[in-house]
């Protein structure tokens, strides 16, 4: 609580919002990285001879992995799966959602509507950490494919990188099929 105030916290009480908002910053922080492109980096000058020989590449290739969208339906009759990937689960909403739970913090809402409101938006902001996770196990294992053809990588980093992105896949598909809009 505040010091001198009856006001608790936004998140005091609400251990699922402290994670939530602790997981929406990860995710905005991580999802910054992906905007990185491979092979900018300068590369140390260093003689080869301390770099030791370049690592053997593995001449394997890899199936395209599938699309998420394949695998979802429609949330709801006037929303498509298109629309609730890229605007209800998108950052942008997930964030002006996350304000709005901040600005009720802990008062209880008592309204019908205010309560539809209050579950759509932590439906979003949950929604939106998600396909984030998601989308980061999936870049990180085409990363990890990368760096495996050219040797940079090894099998046990590949399965584990591979079996993060099918966790997180089946997680966000998991939430997707259990999700309903309330109205």
């Amino acid at each position: 609580m505040i010091k001198g105030s009856s006001r608790m916290r936004p998140t005091e009480g609400r251990p699922i919002l402290r994670v939530l908002l602790l997981l929406m910053i990860f995710a905005m922080v991580t999802g910054t990285l992906s905007g990185c492109q491979l092979g900018t980096s300068e590369e140390p000058d260093l003689p080869n001879a301390e770099l030791g020989p370049d690592p053997e590449p593995n001449p394997v290739e890899f199936d395209p992995l599938p699309k998420l969208q394949d695998d979802l339906r429609p949330v709801h009759p006037d929303e498509s799966v298109h629309c609730t990937l890229t605007e209800r689960f998108g950052l942008a909403n997930a964030a002006v959602r996350l304000e709005q739970i901040r600005e009720v913090g802990s008062e209880a809402v008592e309204d019908f509507e205010g309560q539809l409101a209050m579950a759509n938006w932590t439906l979003a902001v949950e929604g939106a950490l998600l396909k984030q996770h998601y989308e980061i196990s999936r870049l990180r294992l085409e990363l990890t494919r990368c760096q495996y053809a050219v040797g940079d990588s090894s099998t046990e980093e590949l399965e584990s990188a591979q079996a993060a992105y099918e966790e997180a896949r089946e997680s966000f598909i998991q939430f997707w099929n259990d999700f309903t809009i309330h109205d």
